[in-house]
């Protein structure tokens, strides 16, 4: 996988403030950073907003917002 494949990368609001990628007051700064690469999931769990048939919207993970971020500036960070 490179960038090329996935030109594009959403991150979790915590990891991009991490990552410093975005400003935001953070209180508990995250151990693991939290990625979504590529499109929806090929899978269709129940549970996940992300599976096939999922309600929500690609930059929704359980009511959160995941902003999408070139996968070079991600990588770089």
């Amino acid at each position: 996988m490179n960038a090329a494949s996935f030109p594009k990368i959403r991150v979790s609001l915590g990891s991009a403030a991490l990552l410093g990628l975005r400003r935001l007051r953070v209180e508990v700064w995250p151990t693991t950073a939290y990625l979504i690469v590529g499109g929806r999931c090929a899978w269709d769990c129940a549970f996940c907003p992300q599976g096939r048939s999922g309600a929500e919207g690609e930059d929704r993970l359980s009511r959160v917002r995941w902003p999408e971020y070139p996968s070079a500036q991600v990588a770089g960070a």
